[in-house]
């Protein structure tokens, strides 16, 4: 009998088999790329203007990821969020205010 750890494993592999599984595969793996080689541009530029440009492929390249993650969710980034969003709630505990005291 299978646990359901290997059931998922098999489950996520048969996925990633499928034709839409590949593209989006390689639209993720891509992503990536763009971000490392944008990265990697960005800290050899030596001008503002450089650094401009960097920022203007990463929000473009963020806008089409976020547009394809709505037509079709990627599993990854929703867990991740989840996990975002329950860290941030876990960490509101320890927030300390700092401000002027009105009283």
């Amino acid at each position: 009998m299978r646990s359901t750890n290997q059931i998922r494993l098999l489950d996520w592999a048969e996925r990633l088999r499928s034709p839409e599984g590949r593209r989006r595969s390689l639209f993720v793996w891509a992503g990536v790329a763009l971000w490392l080689g944008t990265e990697i541009v960005g800290r050899r530029t030596t001008s503002e203007f450089g650094d401009l440009l960097a920022v203007a492929v990463l929000a473009l390249a963020a806008t089409l990821f976020v547009a394809a993650h709505r037509i079709a969710p990627f599993t990854w980034a929703s867990v991740a969020r989840r996990w975002l969003l329950q860290t941030a709630q876990s960490l509101q505990r320890w927030r300390v205010e700092v401000g002027i005291d009105l009283r």
